[in-house]
């Protein structure tokens, strides 16, 4: 006795003969493809984390706070030449020395194509020239209180 089959019958029969080797794939395949997908969905989130943790946030200076660190500069600085002892002549002459010494510096400063060894070449002895010449300037004794001021007024500005 033959069983007659039905049109649905017929028609599932034959999509699943279509799909049935892919199925089998599947079945080799399916641990792989699970293994794949989160390898890839834990790169992911890995790769946007480490974008968001390391990603440099830009601080904007308003112009009050320059302004109050320009201040807090000068006033930083007349405090250590009065501690040195510094006469109105020697005061000018300094400020003279190291605003020669700021005008070298910042052309090597903002030129990208040096490189950071030598830029650091070129400012370390901009910085002996400038500590010579207020040597000269101030005399030995009062430059190591200036520099002992000085350090003193940065190891203050840290810890605030």
């Amino acid at each position: 006795m033959v069983l007659k089959k039905t049109f649905s019958q017929t028609v599932y029969q034959y999509f699943y003969n279509l799909i049935k080797p892919l199925l089998v794939i599947m079945k080799i395949f399916v641990p792989m493809k699970t293994f794949m997908l989160a390898a890839l969905l834990t790169a992911f989130v890995c790769t946007a984390h480490a974008q968001t943790a390391t990603a440099p946030v830009a601080q904007k200076i308003t112009k009050a706070e320059r302004e109050a660190a320009k201040v807090k500069k000068e006033a930083d600085l007349v405090e250590a030449f009065t501690k040195a002892g510094l006469s109105a002549d020697e005061q000018l002459k300094a400020r003279a020395a190291m605003e020669a010494s700021n005008e070298q510096s910042k052309p090597i400063k903002a030129d990208a194509s040096l490189a950071d060894d030598v830029k650091k070449e070129k400012l370390d002895a901009i910085n002996k020239q400038r500590n010579d010449n207020l040597k000269t300037i101030m005399g030995a004794d009062k430059y190591k209180i200036f520099k002992a001021v000085q350090k003193a007024q940065k190891e203050a500005s840290k810890t605030d």
